[in-house]
Formats: C-alpha cells, structure tokens, sequence
C-alpha cells in the first residue's frame, strides 16, 4: 500500500485540496483538520515541498513548494506553532 492510500484525504474530492481550499475559505479549517490526524503527514509534507507543489500539502498550502502566506492566513499564531513543530521536530 502507498503512503498516498494510507492518507486520510483518500476517497476525499482531490480538487477540495487545490482549487477549492483556494475559492472557499470556509473549508480550509476543515480540510487542515483532515490533515492533522494523518498518519503519512511527515511524507506528504516532504512529497510537496520535494516536488515544489502547490495545494496543500500536510495541512499546510504550498506554492512552488514553500508555504503561500495568503492560502494558510486563516491558522492562529498557535495552530501555525503546532503544525510547524509537529512537521519539522521529528
């Protein structure tokens, strides 16, 4: 089985993680929520930065592979610190 079968946005619309995590902002919550109990967070953040994509990635939203300031401005100070510290201090 692949890390991306094993990802709790599996059977989930993909476009929900791209374009409309974009459009929508009401979802971003959401779908961030999905991301935070993954058990493959660690490879589907590396996956994303590695590969320089957009979407979101491990409940962070990329561009080119960095994090978009514009598409994760909905995070409080403290879920940032959670999701930073949880995905970089393995």
């Amino acid at each position: 089985m692949t890390w991306q079968e094993k990802a709790k946005c599996a059977g989930h619309e993909t476009n929900t993680f791209f374009d409309i995590y974009e459009e929508n902002p009401q979802i971003r919550s959401t779908v961030d929520s999905i991301c935070a109990s993954c058990p493959v967070r660690h490879k589907c953040f590396d996956e994303g930065v590695a590969s320089k994509s957009w979407g979101v990635w491990a409940g962070v939203y990329l561009v080119d592979g960095q994090p978009s300031k514009e598409f994760n401005d909905h995070k409080t100070g403290d879920e940032w610190f959670a999701t930073w510290s949880e995905l970089m201090m393995r």
